[in-house]
């Protein structure tokens, strides 16, 4: 029960945090992660928008390409099964993102 309560506070802290940035994202159903369309940004792929995300916005994602065969590069991967103070931190700097869509 507390294992199931911790994830869903980091899962809610991450989607919290998602929503208050504009990014579309699948609502995780029982997973640690979370995969955000990245459609609206002007990048050639999530590679490429990954880099750019650690680089200026200091948050690691990873490219959503890398869990597809088929060729998906528009979506990226949060994994939220972080400290709560790490979720936080991370979200508030995805909310600068607001300003470069």
């Amino acid at each position: 029960d507390q294992l199931q309560a911790d994830y869903t506070r980091m899962r809610d802290t991450s989607l919290g945090y998602l929503d208050r940035a504009g990014l579309s994202y699948s609502r995780p159903e029982g997973a640690y992660y979370v995969l955000v369309d990245i459609t609206d940004f002007d990048f050639p792929d999530d590679t490429a928008f990954c880099r750019w995300l650690a680089k200026e916005i200091g948050v690691a994602a990873v490219p959503g390409s890398s869990f597809f065969h088929e060729p998906v590069r528009h979506l990226i991967r949060f994994h939220f099964a972080k400290r709560l103070e790490t979720l936080r931190e991370a979200g508030e700097r995805l909310l600068r993102l607001k300003e470069r869509v």
